[in-house]
């Protein structure tokens, strides 16, 4: 009985290539024994210890125990084929949530693009609708002067041709009357004809003057206005191009100040989640009879004081010994650490070990 220690190495010889080994030796050991009845070799008497030996040695490596053996293989192989599988899920994940951000910044920045040119082209529409505008406001104040211009002529044609009339009005009449007075009133007539020409002719000076003055005070008002006009279209068109140019100030600085905080939360995220590892890590013991495996990745949810409500290991590339180690350690680590800002936080987080 003291030679019953030999099961011994099938728990230490654990790796792959000794265990393929042995069970290739038990298979072929046991395709031995089951040959042998059918050829028709004659049974050892049973009080024999070389036969019990061998029968003692052939049971070390039982059919089940081959069997278990098997089964674990393939389950490694299986759990290697689903971690590399998860792998290959993560990085095409990876790849297409890249490739979408790509396509979102393209996109935005076409969007930008675009509204710059929709901005250019409105700066230059309105400013050619004030030049066009101003443009008609001096065509018609032009055409106004000229009318004003032209019927002050006018007026005053007409007043001189009227006071012409007048004139040879009383002209006539006065040589009527001095005909009719004869000589007495001839020296009386031509003086009053004589006055009355030099009022006419003051009159008709006065009247052109003031004609001219006002002439002259329209177009004075008209260059006005035509200047006024201008300058509120300049204006115009500058206070536009300095609203346009504190939008677009102010577009580029919203742009930089998200873009600031994007680089800030991704930071945080980094220092969380590496604060939470870290006080895991501190918390984990390996359990001596586990064997340790690579990668292991649990998913942690959490209420908003960091105190931890469930764990899950989503993949693990060791046995289970060592994924109850890393459930244990979240546990112990509870409650998590707090994050830097609130924008981080998040109630489910997945981490690798």
């Amino acid at each position: 009985m003291k030679r019953r220690p030999k099961k011994r190495p099938i728990k230490a010889f654990s790796k792959p290539l000794i265990a393929s080994l042995l069970i290739h030796v038990a298979l072929i050991g046991l395709a031995a024994f089951s040959i042998r009845p059918m050829l028709g070799a004659p049974p050892k008497p049973a009080a024999s210890k070389p036969p019990q030996q061998e029968i003692i040695e052939a049971r070390s490596v039982s059919p089940q125990e081959i069997e278990r053996l098997l089964e674990q293989k393939r389950e490694r192989e299986r759990k290697q084929r689903e971690a590399e599988k998860a792998r290959r899920l993560a990085q095409e994940k990876a790849q297409r949530e890249a490739e979408q951000e790509k396509r979102r910044l393209e996109q935005a920045r076409k969007k930008v693009e675009q509204e710059k040119a929709r901005l250019a082209r409105e700066t230059k529409q309105k400013a050619e609708e004030a030049r066009r505008k101003a443009q008609e406001t001096e065509r018609k104040l032009e055409e106004e002067k000229k009318r004003l211009t032209e019927e002050a002529r006018r007026k005053a044609q007409e007043t001189a041709h009227k006071l012409e009339e007048e004139k040879k009005r009383l002209t006539e009449e006065a040589e009527r009357k001095a005909e009719e007075e004869k000589r007495r009133l001839t020296e009386e007539a031509e003086r009053k004809a004589q006055e009355t020409a030099r009022k006419l002719e003051e009159e008709k000076k006065r009247l052109t003057e003031e004609a001219e003055r006002k002439a002259q005070e329209t177009a004075r008002k008209l260059e006005e206005e035509k200047k006024r006009l201008a300058e509120e279209a300049r204006r115009k068109v500058e206070e536009e191009k300095r609203r346009l140019a504190e939008e677009a100030r102010r577009k580029a600085e919203e742009q930089e100040r998200e873009r600031i905080r994007r680089t800030k939360i991704a930071a945080w995220t980094q220092e969380y989640v590496q604060s939470i590892r870290q006080r895991i890590e501190s918390h984990w013991k390996h359990p001596p009879a586990s064997v340790k495996g690579g990668d292991c990745t649990v998913k942690v949810r959490q209420d908003r004081n960091g105190g931890v409500q469930s764990v899950e290991v989503i993949s693990c590339e060791g046995d289970r010994f060592y994924m109850r180690s890393v459930e244990d350690a979240v546990w112990k680590a509870n409650p998590l650490p707090a994050p830097p800002s609130s924008d981080v936080f998040d109630h489910e987080i997945e981490i690798t070990f």
